[in-house]
């Protein structure tokens, strides 16, 4: 990926135009959600989430200068975006499944399924961020590729992929830790229920 350096008027065209593109994959993916799960709710959280997607992704395109000087947008190793800002564009993602997670844990388990599991969503995202340092053009290796004729070279590659990790994340930690905030405001509030009953009936 070779990067184009817009100036600011080019980067608000470009912020817009990835917002309505946004806009409209999200739209068609929540259409297509609804036709084949008859299920509005959820369709309809996925669109507002995506929707919110695209604006904070368009956001961090226009402001990406102050983010570039802050934590480091191009990379001089590779042709493209250099750790931390694939980090920061998580974000974006995380916007996005937990207003999934929202929709879905509403319709399958309650109010408070839905509060858990769209609160634990940005989990992977936030201890990545606060572990930035780990994910930086230094942890990087040298990858040994053999071409056809038996010639050998060697690349620079990623050591930690943030995409890789996310999704790990994601997977073994948005679980168990949903269930255990679903437990702890399933206990909360069933414990003060009772009192309020015993008042009303005083």
């Amino acid at each position: 990926m070779e990067f184009q350096f817009y100036n600011k008027h080019e980067l608000k065209l470009c912020a817009i135009r990835c917002f309505i593109i946004g806009i409209i994959i999200m739209g068609l993916g929540g259409l297509i959600l609804f036709l084949i799960s008859h299920n509005f709710i959820i369709s309809n959280f996925i669109i507002i989430g995506g929707i919110i997607s695209s604006a904070v992704y368009s956001i961090l395109i226009y402001s990406r200068d102050f983010i570039d000087e802050k934590y480091g947008i191009f990379d001089s190793e590779f042709s493209g975006f250099s750790y931390q800002y694939m980090v920061i564009l998580l974000g974006c993602l995380c916007i996005g499944l937990s207003f999934a997670s929202f929709g879905i844990g509403l319709v399958q388990g309650g109010i408070y399924s839905a509060i858990a599991f769209s609160l634990t969503s940005y989990f992977p995202f936030i201890f990545m961020f606060l572990r930035l340092n780990v994910y930086k053009n230094e942890n990087s290796r040298w990858l040994k590729v053999e071409c056809e004729n038996g010639d050998a070279y060697y690349k620079k590659v990623f050591g930690y992929h943030p995409v890789f990790y996310y999704l790990i994340g994601t997977i073994f930690v948005m679980g168990p830790l949903g269930m255990s905030t679903h437990n702890i405001l399933n206990s909360i509030f069933l414990k003060s229920y009772p009192v309020n009953m015993q008042k009303d009936k005083r």
